[in-house]
């Protein structure tokens, strides 16, 4: 008898804190959105065991392994090739669960899709992290018992890192609990060394928060997107000195943080403008590219809630409005600014 199952992972979005958040203890506040990456599996009872086929809408060709090659695979194999973050998410997930007998374990067909690209290319809403959480989930889903939002993140968290070797995995963690959330990263992360698979049962999950949080009723939300996109890595590459922004950015994230668990829209529009004021203050120039500045600008004069999201250098900004504070408006002049709104759902 088979198992069908469908789980889905949504994409992330910064609405305060990103870059100071690399180091551990900083706060970050993240959103996702309502795209996404969606996996529908089956489990097979068939007399094989143990192999593992994905297929996938950014590949035309499948992709297929066994449990015993995934035991083979290291951080270079990781790190080269494609299918990296998944045969990641794959390797991590076995390392984490020594009790299953992988060899044993049925066979199990993967189908991913993504809403996470326009016909402009990638958004920039965390594909990477989001596709790492549904592999993750995906793979509890089928063999264990329970599905655990912390185990997940864990586990995805360590293989993007793997891939990536850099970033706060908080768009791991919003994508992993499926909710807006108050972050910040482990300790482990600020830790300079070449990371193996075996690390994983070692790791110093000190500093870690992950809060989740009632959006407000009522407040709409909408991503304003460059189209341009952007990579934090190379925008850290440029910068490496973050003192600055540490102190600044807690403060807004504090700020808030409270003021959407107050429901308080001025005080949120503050703070974001704050914590946006010390990113263009700390961050080298060409943080705002002519069209964010652009679409900051349209949020200053309309009054409304907003902000550049994520690395800057391009990709995407955000609107927050409520029933005082309309978004229509900020829809023609954005749209006149060359710049794309995007709904969603918080």
């Amino acid at each position: 008898m088979n198992k069908h199952e469908r789980i889905h992972a949504p994409g992330k979005l910064f609405l305060a804190g990103e870059y100071a958040v690399t180091v551990p203890g900083q706060p970050a506040l993240i959103t996702v959105i309502n795209r996404g990456i969606t996996i529908d599996f089956n489990v097979s009872k068939s007399t094989a065991k143990g192999q593992i086929t994905l297929s996938s809408s950014e590949y035309q060709s499948t992709f297929q392994t066994d449990w015993a090659t995934v035991s083979n695979y290291n951080r270079q194999s990781l790190q080269t090739g494609s299918w990296t973050f998944i045969k990641a998410a794959l390797a991590v997930f076995k390392q984490a669960h020594p009790s299953l007998d992988f060899g044993t374990l049925p066979n199990v067909e993967l189908d991913i899709s993504s809403t996470m690209k326009n016909s402009t290319g990638k958004l920039g809403l965390g594909s990477s992290a989001a596709v790492t959480v549904a592999i993750v989930k995906a793979m509890h889903t089928a063999f264990l018992t329970t599905v655990d939002p912390l185990a997940v993140f864990k586990e995805a968290a360590f293989a993007h890192y793997l891939v990536q070797g850099s970033g706060s995995l908080g768009d791991i963690a919003a994508s992993a609990f499926a909710a807006p959330i108050y972050y910040q990263s482990p300790a482990w992360i600020a830790l300079e060394k070449e990371w193996l698979l075996t690390d994983f049962t070692s790791l110093d999950w000190q500093h870690l928060k992950i809060e989740k949080i009632n959006w407000p009723s009522g407040w709409s939300f909408a991503i304003i997107a460059s189209s341009e996109p952007a990579s934090t890595r190379k925008a850290l590459a440029n910068h490496n000195d973050l003192k600055g922004l540490l102190e600044p950015s807690r403060k807004a994230v504090q700020s808030a943080f409270h003021s959407l668990l107050e429901q308080d829209y001025a005080a949120f529009r503050l703070a974001l403008a704050q914590n946006q004021s010390a990113l263009i203050q700390q961050l080298p120039e060409g943080y705002q590219t002519a069209k964010l500045a652009a679409f900051l600008h349209i949020i200053e004069r309309l009054n409304i809630a907003g902000k550049i999201s994520g690395a800057g250098f391009g990709d995407n900004g955000f609107v927050v409005g409520n029933d005082q504070h309309s978004l229509f408006p900020v829809r023609t002049a954005i749209r006149l600014a060359g710049l794309h709104l995007i709904e969603s759902d918080n």
